[in-house]
């Protein structure tokens, strides 16, 4: 067990740089987050991911199963300026959604739907809580959109529909590579930052084998040649032998 997982404070400040340095710039993309964007995160732990929706005026809910978590959270927000838009409920979705006064014009969710029970019924019952063109952010890990397009090649003879699926997680890889290199300084976060580039690009190469990574090299190149961080250039320099050596292996197969 890493100290992150015993040092809920560790956990909370990955959470918000996470969020802030990565997930609203990819919000950006299809809204605008703005002071008075109402925002709810289901799942929220700590709250560490809705500090930067705090922090930029938004009106921020979080609910969260665990009690404990919610606690957590409420000491971690106590002095904060902006608290006053802070709402924080402990409590199974299911039982405290009707609660809500309001709808909200984001959800938000990462790494928590693997948790959710009764699937089959959450995201016709989570839609109900985004007001009319609102936006449902939905994270989660690799595995799952594996055995989410497993499910898709069992029950159809599309394969392109896989292809697009594939295509479209790796653009999302692509785009965190992106943002690597528009980083002026990875400060205490180098170590973070280079364990995902190991530990989340090997899991997405192990899973889509065969899918098309030529983008991707050449983005991980010309990073390769700009960073000077050295935990990043060490994992970059792994990244680029890897899907090298896919290349080489689809150029010349035994």
């Amino acid at each position: 067990m890493q100290e992150r997982h015993i040092r809920r404070d560790i956990y909370f400040e990955e959470q918000a740089y996470t969020t802030v340095a990565y997930v609203i710039p990819f919000i950006f993309g299809s809204m605008e987050i703005r002071p008075g964007t109402s925002v709810l995160e289901i799942g929220c732990g700590e709250g560490g991911n809705l500090r930067p929706f705090l922090e930029a005026g938004c009106e921020v809910t979080g609910v969260d199963i665990l009690a404990e978590k919610i606690k957590n959270a409420e000491t971690f927000f106590r002095d904060h300026p902006k608290k006053d838009k802070l709402k924080l409920i402990a409590g199974d979705i299911y039982d405290v959604g009707g609660q809500f006064s309001e709808q909200f014009d984001l959800v938000y969710m990462r790494d928590v739907i693997e948790h959710i029970h009764d699937q089959e019924r959450f995201l016709g019952f989570a839609g109900k809580f985004l007001k009319s063109g609102g936006k449902f952010f939905l994270g989660f890990q690799i595995v799952y959109f594996s055995v989410g397009n497993e499910n898709i090649a069992s029950q159809s003879d599309d394969q392109s529909t896989i292809r697009k699926n594939e295509q479209t997680v790796i653009g999302n890889f692509n785009r965190y590579l992106e943002d690597l290199r528009r980083e002026k300084s990875y400060g205490p976060y180098a170590a973070n930052l280079a364990e995902g580039i190991t530990k989340h690009f090997t899991k997405l190469i192990e899973t889509f084998p065969n899918a098309n990574y030529t983008g991707m090299l050449g983005t991980a190149r010309a990073i390769l040649g700009k960073v000077q961080t050295p935990e990043i250039k060490n994992a970059l320099s792994e990244l680029i032998a890897k899907l090298e050596s896919m290349q080489s292996k689809k150029a010349d197969p035994v």
